[in-house]
């Protein structure tokens, strides 16, 4: 498996899931952020298409609720990005 590496590691990465959600999948701020690292409702649809590998676009791959997809998201946005600065807890 391909492993995306992020600035500050697993440890960062720990940290800021437990500071968006405190881990919790299901997590909706008024229905505008959402999910364990409270994405942007608006652009969840075009991140999570966009990061998510072609080979795992099965099942419930496009849902904000899915946690695989929330997690290799939001790795691949970090590590293309090389920065966390789209999180408020980073």
């Amino acid at each position: 498996m391909q492993k995306w590496s992020v600035p500050g590691g697993i440890e960062e990465f720990s940290a800021v899931a437990a500071c968006e959600s405190n881990w919790y999948r299901f997590a909706d701020n008024d229905g505008q952020y959402l999910g364990l690292f409270q994405h942007s409702a608006m652009y969840w649809p075009e991140r999570v298409t966009h990061q998510v590998p072609d080979a795992w676009k099965v099942g419930p791959w496009r849902r904000w609720t899915n946690s695989r997809s929330q997690i290799v998201t939001t790795a691949r946005m970090v590590h293309y990005s090389g920065s966390w600065s789209a999180w408020s807890c980073a």
